[in-house]
């Protein structure tokens, strides 16, 4: 019986080996899902706390193609989603020097 156990956990072992091997070849990209998100929270909290008016497609449209071609902007993204997503507006101000502020701006006149 524990003979048997012990063949039965070993193919187990194997088959679990060789399943997390398969593909872990594959070249890592930037989770685009998760840019599209971490735009999506930045844009819509700068137009709930900052820009009223804010065209917030073309703010995360252009969010995207930034973070997409620009790591460091994708890293400034990142952290500020991060940090305004859970907070009032007035505690929004205090992330990142008030990155809300700085990374829609940026984003504005580079698409001009």
């Amino acid at each position: 019986m524990v003979k048997h156990f012990v063949t039965v956990l070993g193919c187990l072992g194997f088959a679990m080996a060789i399943a997390a091997g398969c593909g872990s070849d594959k070249k890592k990209t930037p989770d685009e899902g998760s840019i599209a998100k971490n735009c999506r929270v930045v844009c819509e909290k700068t137009q709930e706390c900052v820009t009223p008016n804010l065209d917030v497609p073309k703010c995360r449209r252009d969010c995207e193609d930034k973070s997409t071609s620009d790591s460091a902007h994708q890293s400034d993204v990142n952290e500020c989603a991060a940090c305004v997503e859970p907070r009032t507006c007035s505690q929004a101000a205090d992330c990142a020097g008030d990155c809300l502020k700085s990374l829609v701006t940026a984003d504005a006149d580079d698409a001009t």
